[in-house]
């Protein structure tokens, strides 16, 4: 954690480039780049902390999901980027429970 905690005060300098990253990766609809600056940086900087944020937060929140889609016509559900990529991703995860998943521009 403390590893994390320093790795990360080390790259707020950094954070206005990566966020401008980020917001033109999503524009293009470029999921593999935003996959590899979020979760493949983290992974390989700290897997555990992957793990507990984005993979095991993304199961009980799929579950989350389909119980409110399944209350509700319509939703809104905000989450942050790392959780709408890679394999991990709940748009993969909501597939494969048989939900259709598409991004709106």
């Amino acid at each position: 954690q403390v590893s994390t905690l320093n790795s990360t005060l080390s790259q707020l300098s950094e954070m206005p480039d990566i966020i401008s990253q980020l917001i033109s990766y999503w524009s293009s609809g470029d999921a593999e780049a935003m996959d590899n600056l979020v979760n493949k940086t983290m992974i390989e900087s700290d897997p555990e902390v992957y793990e507990a944020l984005i993979v095991q937060r993304n199961l009980v929140w799929v579950d989350e999901i389909e119980e409110l889609m399944a209350q509700a016509d319509d939703a809104l559900i905000t989450v942050g980027a790392g959780h709408l990529v890679g394999e991990d991703g709940l748009p993969v995860l909501l597939e494969q429970k048989g939900f259709v998943v598409e991004r709106v521009q």
